[in-house]
């Protein structure tokens, strides 16, 4: 997931335009088990980096990923999650 994990913006870019290019459809069923499985969601900056990636991609899945952060034990966690809530 270099759209949520690089710390260098040109591959976090690229990423975006990439993932940009696939259907709809496939990115609502399977965006959800990928972030699951590849993100760390008591990183700070995965998490805003997929919160970002969600709302540029596919906002219908926003309020999922909001929700996995607004009661992490990390504040700063919690703080990216009421920055994107719908």
């Amino acid at each position: 997931m270099l759209a949520c994990q690089g710390q260098n913006l040109g591959p976090i870019t690229l990423a975006r335009k990439q993932i940009k290019l696939i259907h709809q459809d496939w990115l609502l069923e399977h965006i959800p088990k990928v972030a699951n499985d590849c993100i760390n969601f008591d990183d700070e900056w995965e998490y805003r980096r997929l919160l970002e990636l969600i709302d540029e991609t596919v906002p219908s899945l926003l309020k999922w990923t909001v929700e996995k952060g607004k009661d992490s034990l990390h504040e700063e966690v919690r703080e990216a999650s009421k920055d994107f809530a719908i």
